[in-house]
């Protein structure tokens, strides 16, 4: 009889202590390297089965993931013990809600919804005394998110960086959670932004479209606006401010590179464009604070 706790290797039986259920590593938005800023990172749970908190604690809804750093973040299956991830009755695979935010707003959070390995299926990976593994093995790649968090207002910029910050309303009232696609020459992506709860945005220029060399002194873009429609978005939380913040939906296995959905580019469920895009011209290494946008759904 064979035990889904012990595997063998070639250097005789070896005692499983866990196995990685969901391994998150978030990345810089702007540099695309792994994040050097701290986040917070957890699984969304009920409220009976959320964690007591501090007084004076920002509200959390969610059982941390254990943290490596400030860029490694993992969701273990529990062995011998509780396990927090329930398995579907209909077999699919079970589905988390993971969030990542930042308090000190040096990048915007982001929700996905991610469906996760069993650990039955991870356990089938293991070769057994009596033979070889009877399942496929599941890549720790697939099992890896790796989205990109987009620079927020008190992200540290370095100098000479072309910034343009902004705003996005409806009536004079702020448009939560707006993203920000700016087109440069010849219509191509010179940069993409997260707005925050409060509308406000900061949008870095990362190129100059088909502008040849010498590069002017100014950039001329083209800002699209993305946002829910004010008379189709949820009503704010007045206690958990990412509440009515999108969730993104992803897939298994996990892309090993980040894609459009990963990378923020891709336009989130129930966002729609605005109907009157922005022309700006911003200077090169300069940073510029633009009036409120408006949103024209």
């Amino acid at each position: 009889m064979t035990s889904a706790f012990v595997i063998s290797t070639s250097a005789g039986s070896a005692e499983v202590l866990h196995r990685l259920a969901l391994g998150v590593e978030p990345r810089d938005g702007l540099t695309t390297q792994p994040l050097a800023t701290a986040v917070r990172v957890g699984q969304e749970v009920p409220p009976r089965l959320g964690p007591r908190v501090a007084r004076f604690e920002p509200h959390w809804p969610c059982l941390d993931f254990e943290t490596n750093g400030t860029a490694r973040f993992k969701l273990r299956h529990a062995i011998g013990g509780v396990n927090r991830i329930k398995v579907n009755a209909d077999g699919s695979p079970p589905t988390i809600t993971v969030r990542i935010d930042d308090v000190r707003r040096r990048v915007v959070p982001r929700r996905f919804r991610v469906p996760v390995w069993t650990r039955l299926e991870l356990e089938r990976a293991d070769p057994t005394p009596d033979g070889p593994a009877p399942g496929p093995y599941v890549l720790m790649q697939s099992r890896l998110l790796r989205p990109y968090l987009l620079p927020a207002n008190a992200y540290p910029f370095p100098r000479g960086t072309t910034l343009i910050r902004g705003s996005v309303v409806v009536n004079g009232r702020p448009v939560r959670w707006p993203r920000v696609i700016a087109n440069g020459p010849g219509t191509m992506r010179v940069g993409v932004a997260h707005g925050d709860e409060h509308g406000e945005f900061v949008l870095a220029i990362t190129g100059v479209g088909i502008t040849p060399p010498p590069v002017p002194s100014t950039i001329d873009v083209v800002l699209d606006v993305y946002a829910v429609p004010p008379n189709q978005a949820p009503a704010p939380d007045p206690v958990d401010r990412l509440a009515d913040l999108v969730v993104e939906e992803l897939n298994r296995p996990l892309p090993t590179d980040p894609d459009d959905v990963l990378s923020g580019i891709t336009r989130p469920p129930g966002y729609v464009k605005s109907a009157q895009p922005t022309p700006i011209t911003v200077g090169i290494g300069k940073s510029l604070v633009h009036p409120a946008i408006d949103f024209e759904p």
